[in-house]
């Protein structure tokens, strides 16, 4: 991801976008369904060294990969989690529930307003 787009979702959807990016990055590594190495799991470039131990934790708590030994795995939850855009998907559609609530509030307010101002002026 360049770093233009990455301003971009930073004002657009805050800090957190890049939390979930990097869960997501955890996870399509994983995408093929085959069993892999822990150590090749937690060795993604873009992630630190000290946040693999908190989102691999996140991962499975919310039962989207499982540890069998040595080896990690990507549940039926974490692919289908993956197939609805993951992560970032929720981030983003929280956002934009929100910003249309908020929207909408805005309208009403301008509407009540419309509404007085034309009483007042009868």
């Amino acid at each position: 991801m360049n770093a233009f787009r990455l301003k971009i979702l930073t004002i657009v959807y805050g800090e957190k976008i890049f939390e979930a990016f990097t869960l997501d990055s955890l996870l399509a590594s994983l995408s093929d369904g085959l069993p892999h190495a822990y150590s090749a799991f937690t060795s993604i470039a873009h992630i630190g060294a000290w946040e693999i131990g908190r989102k691999t934790q996140k991962l499975i708590e919310d039962g989207m990969v499982q540890i069998s030994g040595d080896k990690v795995l990507i549940t039926s939850r974490g692919m289908l989690h993956l197939a609805t855009d993951g992560y970032t998907g929720q981030i983003k559609a929280h956002k934009r529930v929100s910003f249309s609530f908020w929207l909408s509030i805005f309208a009403i307010v301008i509407s009540i307003a419309s509404a007085i101002f034309s009483w007042l002026n009868d």
